[in-house]
């Protein structure tokens, strides 16, 4: 899901949206985003079909990484109560957020409880999601100087990181990574112009950068 992000900060050349044709750049940057995302959607199956293909024996003997997060929490902390990956595995991704930016995970210091005592080699990751006008409101003083939407919006990502940093912090987790984790969302849609899209994981991934 990383790779999503890639795609989002892929599209940093594009023209800003103004003027009179504003909705047609709009769609087509919107199409554009899609597209990419379906062609590396497509190489990743790729991808995997060639994994599948070769030794039936290592594909049993090795199994595959897990993201962890929310859903492995307790029906009373919110979550369905899945269960966590074998001690066996090769490595687990634990989630910061519950699903959405400015969310903790509710059971997050169980989970690096976990990753401590099996000695799993573990990293972190945050789901980035578009602000609602309350958040860009909130949030919209920081590093840039909020003179225009896109600068507001790339603060709201710094605080998105920085709220998910802090989680870290206090959960316990021993990591030196953390993934942003870009997807597609219904009830928190991306914005139709794809700068204001970039500015937010910009704004994301400075917070991550700046602590190190």
């Amino acid at each position: 899901e990383i790779r999503h992000a890639a795609v989002v900060a892929d599209g940093s050349g594009m023209g800003t949206t103004v003027g009179a044709s504003s909705e047609r750049v709009a769609v087509e940057g919107r199409s554009l985003w899609w597209a990419r995302l379906r062609r590396i959607a497509s190489a990743v199956l790729a991808m995997i079909a060639v994994v599948l293909a070769g030794s039936d024996a290592v594909a049993a003997a090795t199994p595959a990484g897990q993201d962890v997060s929310w859903p492995q929490c307790s029906s009373r902390q919110g979550g369905y109560g899945l269960p966590m990956p074998s001690a066996s595995a090769p490595f687990v991704v634990v989630g910061l957020t519950a699903g959405r930016a400015f969310t903790a995970n509710p059971c997050v210091a169980s989970q690096a409880a976990w990753a401590r005592r099996t000695r799993v080699p573990t990293s972190a990751y945050l789901v980035a999601t578009y602000p609602t006008r309350a958040e860009v409101r909130a949030w919209s003083s920081g590093p840039r100087r909020p003179s225009t939407l896109r600068d507001r919006v790339y603060n709201v990502g710094v605080a998105q990181g920085r709220a998910a940093l802090r989680v870290l912090a206090r959960s316990g987790l021993r990591t030196r990574s953390v993934w942003v984790d870009v997807e597609r969302n219904r009830r928190r849609p991306w914005s139709a112009n794809p700068d204001m899209n970039v500015a937010l994981i910009q704004g994301v991934v400075a917070a991550i950068r700046a602590a190190g």
